[in-house]
């Protein structure tokens, strides 16, 4: 597969690799999807979270003002999705 990347993109890219914190521009690109992958799935348990609680019985509502609001909400959502995921995996 072929890419055309900018030129800072490029920089980027060589600037990591020429200070040692990736081996090739394959590695980077490698983590970077790797990353990005993390990033969706994080976000797809997150909604899942949401749903779950949009259908809480007691009908109540969370506002959320700030960006602060919502990093510290979506936080404790994947802390309790994880621990819940690893309750079920101890319990298989």
């Amino acid at each position: 597969m072929v890419a055309t990347l900018t030129p800072d993109l490029e920089e980027f890219i060589q600037s990591e690799v020429s200070t040692g914190h990736f081996a090739s521009r394959e590695a980077l690109i490698a983590a970077a999807i790797s990353e990005l992958r993390d990033r969706h799935s994080q976000l797809e348990r997150l909604r899942q979270e949401l749903a779950l609680d949009d259908d809480s019985p007691d009908g109540e509502s969370l506002i959320l003002e700030t960006a602060a609001d919502f990093r510290a909400y979506a936080e404790d959502v994947i802390a309790r999705g994880k621990e819940r995921l690893a309750n079920e995996r101890g319990q298989s």
